[in-house]
């Protein structure tokens, strides 16, 4: 294991995305859809609604056995304060 991914809607990624670092958490954006990827783009006119949208709500977070369960506590800790943040 190495990464978990979690579905955040559009409005609150933003926000996780930059409060997790702030705390020490690496946060990362993986898994772009692969129509939008140059060496499959043969039209950038083509659209897959659904896939666009997952990927616009899809952020990483560690998830590997080194990490102790007081950093798990952490990491799950600074997520619910951030999306119950308005």
């Amino acid at each position: 294991h190495m990464l978990y991914t979690l579905r955040v809607s559009a409005p609150n990624r933003p926000r996780l995305l930059a409060a997790l670092p702030q705390r020490g958490i690496e946060a990362r954006l993986y898994f772009p859809p692969a129509h939008r990827q140059p060496m499959f783009r043969a039209d950038p006119a083509f659209r897959l609604p659904q896939t666009e949208r997952l990927a616009d709500e899809l952020l990483s977070i560690p998830f590997h056995s080194l990490l102790t369960e007081d950093e798990l506590a952490e990491v799950a800790t600074v997520i619910t304060e951030t999306l119950q943040a308005r």
